[in-house]
């Protein structure tokens, strides 16, 4: 009976041992591609308008681009990382969409709801945990806890087999 428990923990310890690596590359590639959202703080402007949300794209586990959307559909262009991007919402509140640089960034916004156009600065940060949540959420981790149930199986199957042994050797006796 000892023997066969030992045979069991270490199979079950050598099993965990080997599919820590397998376990970890299907967690990190289970977030599938798509747009999920980003919660995010931003300062400047003049306090009546700013960013309303942003969502990044995912291609291949890595952020591609952003959406940012702003409070009103009066903003026509912005400026990012030296480069001017024009609305692309037809209607509802302007969105522009920009490549993915970094975290926090600067996004200088031209807004035609004054008399006259202004530029207005605003320092936008990410919160990059919550984008990698959302897409955790919103992928197919199925297969991951398809792992860990085969897993829990072998473990039970295996404890299973080594109470019968055990039970069958007293019988004998």
């Amino acid at each position: 009976m000892r023997k066969v428990l030992i045979l069991a923990l270490t199979v079950v310890i050598v099993a965990g041992v080997m599919m820590t690596g397998p376990v970890q590359v299907l967690a990190e590639n289970s977030i599938a591609d798509g747009t999920y959202p980003v919660e995010f703080t931003f300062e400047g402007g003049s306090g009546r308008g700013g960013v309303e949300s942003i969502s990044a794209e995912l291609n291949g586990g890595k952020v591609s681009e952003l959406h940012i959307t702003m409070t009103s559909p009066n903003y026509d262009y912005c400026i990012y990382y030296d480069e001017q991007y024009i609305n692309s919402s037809e209607e509802g509140n302007s969105v522009f969409i920009v490549p993915f640089v970094e975290e926090s960034f600067l996004l200088t916004a031209d807004t035609v709801a004054m008399s006259q156009p202004h530029e207005v600065d605003y320092t936008v940060t990410l919160d990059m945990d919550s984008l990698w949540s959302a897409a955790s959420e919103g992928s197919g981790s199925g297969t991951l806890w398809t792992v860990i149930a085969v897993i829990a199986i072998v473990c039970v199957a295996v404890g299973f087999f080594a109470v019968r042994s055990s039970r069958d050797r007293a019988n004998r006796r």
